[in-house]
């Protein structure tokens, strides 16, 4: 009976060199995959319009409770902010309206 054992002989240098690459090789893939996740967009919008959150939510409630877009008030600060959504909110309606040409039908 004769066996054939092989003996493997593994200097401590290259193990050393082997995990670091390793785990150098596990790293990039896990930066790569966090680089380029998808990302919630609500939070770029934050940054780019940090007043229209703000801004929205006090004219919804205005508009909620007059039942109007007569009389509504902002602060100075949301000033623009407040007149663009207003707007928006305006032509949002009258796009919503119905005619007598679409209730007869």
């Amino acid at each position: 009976m004769s066996s054939k054992t092989k003996i493997v002989v593994l200097r401590m240098k290259e193990l050393i060199y082997t995990g670091i690459f390793v785990a150098l090789g596990i790293l990039l893939i896990l930066l790569l995959v966090y680089m380029f996740s998808p990302k919630d967009v609500s939070e770029a919008l934050e940054t780019m319009y940090p007043l229209m959150e703000p801004a929205l939510e006090s004219l919804a409630e205005q508009i909620c409770s007059t039942q109007s877009l007569e009389g509504l008030t902002y602060a100075s600060e949301n000033q623009y902010t407040s007149q663009v959504l207003l707007d928006a909110v305006s032509r949002a309606l009258d796009k919503a309206a119905v005619t007598e040409d679409d209730s007869e039908s």
